[in-house]
Formats: C-alpha cells, structure tokens, sequence
C-alpha cells in the first residue's frame, strides 16, 4: 500500500508504507517562525475561502419536513471575519521569511478590504496567501486541512449534539451551511469530473502506455471486524426514518414507496405462479420477487419499508468487494464500504425510494469485483460468478444493466485499444464477451416473450436525450438538482472534493483494474451534458462516489481527516433522513 509522504523540501509524494510506520511529517520546532506562518496562512485560507463564499450573497436553503426553506442564519459575518482575516493575513506574513519588497506589496493587498465590492478582498487574500507558499504548497495544504480537521469535527460534534439540546442549534445550520452554500460551484465542478474522464480516457486511447496489473488486496488482518462495524452502522442509519422520535406514526417515506407498496398489495397473497408472470413482465422482476417473499413473511407495509434497511448493508458490501478487487490493501477497501454506508446513494435513494436501482446497484458491483479479475486471469468459476451476478443486476432493474453493460464493454475495448494488439486480446477474452453476449441473448428473449426488455427501458434515455435542450439548460438542471432534486442530497462538499481529487489520483496511478473507474466515468458523462432533469439525477445515482473517495482518502495518512469524514458523514446523513418527513 502505499500513502502520501510529505519530505522537508515540501514535496507531495507517494511512497510504500514504512514498517515501522514512520510519522507523518518530518520532525520540527512547533513554536518556529515558519510552522507558525504555515498555521495562520491555513488558517487565513480557511476564513476567506469561507468569507468568499459568503459574500455571494446566495439564498442557501435546506429541507425540513420535506420542504426548501431558506437558512435561518448570517453563517459568516462579514464585519468581524473580515477584520479577523486581515489579521490574520498580517501575523502569516509577519512570520513568513520573506523579501522586503514582495513582503510590500503583499502588504497593499490588505487595502482591498476598503473596496466596496466584497468578493474582491477574500478573492485577493487567498491569491496571495498561495503566492507566498507557492514553493511549500503541499506544506501549506497538510497545515490547513489538519486545522480545518480540527475545527470543523468540533462543529460537527456540537451539531450531532444539537439534536438533543435545542441551543446548539446554531452548529447544526453551520454544519450543513457548507454542504449547501457552493451551489453554483457543484455543477462546475461535477461538468469537471465528466470532461476530466472523458479527456483521461481519450488520452489513454491515443498514447496506449503500458498499464501494470492489479493484484488487488490480499490482506484480511483487523478487516472482518471494521468491516462488521461498519455494516452494523449502515443498519441502524437507515433505521432513523422509522424511529419513533423522527417519525412518530411511522408513516411511509420516499417518493415511489407507495407505488412500491400499492404493486405488492396488488397481487393477491399465495398467487404463485400468477405473481412470478406478472413480476416477469416488468423491468424489475427480481425487486418485486424478493418484496413479495418478504412480504408473505412479515405483510406488504412492513416489507416495503424493511427493504432499503437491507439495501444499505448489502450495497456497503458490495462496494467493499469490489475495492478489494481494484485496490491494494484493505484501507480503501474499509473507507469504500464506510461512503456506500453514508452516501447519497443512502439519502437519495431513501427520498426516491429507487429500491429497484439500488438492489441492481448491488448486484452490479459485485459483478465488476468479479469482471475485472476475469479479464486478468480468466476461467470458468469467476466467468460464472460474474454472469450470475449480472443476470441478477439485469432482473433487478434493466435500466441500470444497460449501463453496466455499456462500462463492460468500454472497459474491455480500452484495454484492447491500449494493449496495441486489439483482436489477440479480444480472442483471449472468450469468456468476458461470453457472459456479456448471454445477458443480452437473454434480455432479447424476454422482449420476444412480450416483456419489457432493458433495450426497450433504455428507450427513455434516448428520448431525454432527444428532449434536453441546450448546454444551459444542462447547467440550469445541474444547479436544480443539487438545490431541490431528491431533497437537494447530492450536495456533499466532501464527497464531491474527494471525487475529484480521487479520479486525478487513479488516473495518475492507473493499472489495469482500476481503469475500469476513468470508463465508468466516461460512459455516464457521454449522455450527461445532454438529458432532461428527470434523468440527470438518476445517472449522478450510478457514480461509483465511495470507490473513488475511499481511494483518495485511503492515500491521506492524517487521522484527523479521518475523524472529521466520519463525522461530516453520519452528520450528513442525520440531517438527510430526518428532513425526509
């Protein structure tokens, strides 16, 4: 495994893990004139990144009782930020060994603060503070997200522990504020994410470098019971909607449960072979299958609301399966499985009640864990278990294995484009296009048989393509659902910082296996720029979030940002499922 290794010179690199672990940093004074600056210039980033954000101005709102109202709070006063920034901004430079005359004119950027516009001094002030540590960037950047570690755990803290007394409430809207105040900046940055892979993927194409192989993690030592804690606390975060204290009459949640529901009461009790014909000619057979075995167990109401409590385990699971298989080392394996937990693939997918794209989800992890090592080494038992893991995706729900199996298929085509010797990695390929070959044989019997094939429900797809409208239209959709859509769930700033961070990282340390990450990717940003709202929030529901921050955050060494994503994720998900009723 190997981690981010910080060096006296303030170079960023990666290195093998050290055993013994060696410290994080190189040993220095603490009370230095240098590690002091650094502290304040990451303090000064923090505030006027904060007061930048601020002086937008934007209505920032949140959901309560599954209504947008406006915050109720000045997250950020300006008059005394500003005066506390400018302080320090003087103190960093103070301490900072630097020329007289750039020290002078960094000086006059503190005038700004007297310009009547207020972006201009935060904007200015973060400018310069890069500028004077341009050279000791990465220790600047270890310095400020140690302290923003610090400061924002102790607000998340103080927000859990606002549910209990009313007059913390205050940490609870700062706490949320910054999942919610970079609105604007959300669709930017996801359109980002897209173009990224698209242009990492075409790249690739056209260089075709050699890719080293990915044996993934072989190591179980202290896995099995973080990865039981973590499945134990992915039950009983989605247990909060049905809490009594949330949910007092326990009333049904999420938007397509009573169709759900409604479905399940539909088909009288005992039908047998009548329920399965009519569970078949559907584009979910094996969702309505298994709701209704629950269902003669335990009654209609009660299985549809059990249903994503088994979800969230099964999905965290899965994901951690599939880390295994793509990482080295169970570190990312671990922090995966912990994001499925606490995602939007948790909170949207309760608002939505998407049970059908969730169990497919699933199962369609589980079948790329086994896809990538078929395509590696293959064989008959691993080209097995992957056909049955997408014949059980493709029942599960055939919109979301038509776009399983278009990631299959980009994913096998780059490898052979890349390898230079396309038709003789093809040939060795029997049984990947084998399995693939089946699910689709078996997709177009179904149609044949008068049932809704997944070609046919991609249809709709292609008709929202059809029906989008321009690129500012896509933007305006972006920015509609990230504030609204599915509760306005998909804005985690964490999350998508880590996104980000994390496709740059498995670009730059590409392999075989993990390629597989840049064509998922790619594939779901071909129709993004171009489909209607309604579909939108649906392909952002396929990013594969906790694969590609469990990695990003798996090559942090700091525990303190681990404690904060703990933190800002439950607190994440606190606010998302109780603001749902």
């Amino acid at each position: 495994m190997s981690y981010w290794q910080l060096h006296p010179s303030g170079v960023l690199t990666l290195a093998p893990d050290p055993s013994p672990p060696s410290p994080e940093l190189p040993a220095s004074n603490p009370w230095s004139a240098k590690e002091l600056g650094l502290w304040f210039a990451g303090a000064s980033l923090i505030l006027n990144a904060l007061l930048l954000v601020s002086s937008l101005r934007l209505t920032v709102y949140y959901v309560q009782h599954s209504v947008a109202q406006p915050m109720p709070l000045d997250l950020f006063p300006f008059a005394a930020s500003s005066i506390l920034s400018a302080l320090l901004f003087a103190v960093m430079l103070a301490l900072h060994p630097s020329p007289g005359k750039k020290r002078f004119f960094l000086l006059v950027l503190l005038a700004l603060w007297l310009v009547p516009l207020p972006a201009v001094a935060p904007a200015s002030m973060l400018i310069a503070t890069l500028a004077v540590y341009w050279r000791h960037l990465a220790l600047l950047a270890d310095r400020t997200i140690r302290l923003f570690s610090i400061a924002f755990s102790a607000v998340l803290a103080l927000s859990m522990a606002s549910r209990a007394l009313p007059g913390l409430a205050p940490f609870f809207y700062y706490s949320i504020g910054l999942n919610l105040a970079p609105l604007l900046a959300y669709p930017i940055l996801t359109a980002a994410l897209f173009i990224f892979s698209l242009l990492s993927l075409a790249l690739l194409l056209l260089k075709r470098p050699t890719l080293p192989q990915s044996e993934g993690s072989s190591s179980h030592r202290l896995h099995y019971p973080l990865l039981a804690a973590i499945l134990i606390l992915s039950v009983l975060l989605s247990l909060i909607p049905y809490l009594p204290q949330v949910n007092p009459s326990g009333s049904m949640i999420g938007v397509d449960s009573a169709d759900y529901l409604k479905y399940i009461e539909g088909v009288a009790p005992g039908a047998g072979n009548e329920a399965f014909l009519s569970f078949w000619g559907t584009d979910r057979p094996l969702t309505f299958l298994l709701l209704y075995a629950l269902s003669s167990l335990i009654g209609a109401a009660p299985a549809v609301k059990v249903f994503p409590v088994l979800l969230s385990p099964l999905f965290a699971l899965s994901i951690y399966l599939l880390a295994r298989s793509l990482f080295k080392g169970g570190r990312a394996a671990l922090i995966a499985a912990f994001f499925a937990a606490t995602s939007f693939n948790l909170t949207a997918g309760f608002y939505s009640y998407i049970l059908a794209n969730w169990l497919s989800l699933c199962f369609a992890m589980l079948f790329f864990a086994f896809f990538v090592q078929c395509v590696e080494r293959p064989s008959v038992k691993i080209s097995a278990a992957s056909l049955a893991m997408l014949i059980l995706c493709y029942l599960s729900h055939s919109w979301t294995w038509v776009f399983v199996l278009l990631i299959s298929v980009a994913y096998l085509a780059s490898l052979a484009i890349i390898g230079r010797k396309p038709l003789k990695f093809l040939g060795s390929q029997r049984y990947s296009l084998t399995l693939l070959a089946v699910s689709i044989l078996i997709d177009r019997l179904r149609a044949l048989l008068n049932s809704q094939g997944g070609f046919e429900a991609w249809s709709s797809t292609a008709l929202g393509v059809l029906q989008s409208g321009s690129v500012i239209d896509s933007f305006k959709n972006m920015v509609f659902s990230f504030q609204y859509y599915v509760g306005g769930f998909y804005s985690n700033l964490l999350v998508i910082t880590l996104l980000l961070v994390g496709t740059y990282l498995v670009f730059k340390y590409l392999d075989q296996r993990n390629l597989l990450i840049i064509c998922w990717l790619a594939v779901l940003a071909v129709p993004f720029f171009f489909i209607n709202l309604d579909l939108m929030w649906r392909v952002l529901y396929l990013i594969p979030a906790p694969l590609v921050c469990g990695y990003a955050l798996s090559l942090y060494r700091g525990r303190l940002l681990l404690v904060l994503t703990v933190l800002w994720q439950i607190n994440y998900v606190i606010y998302c499922l109780t603001a749902i009723l």
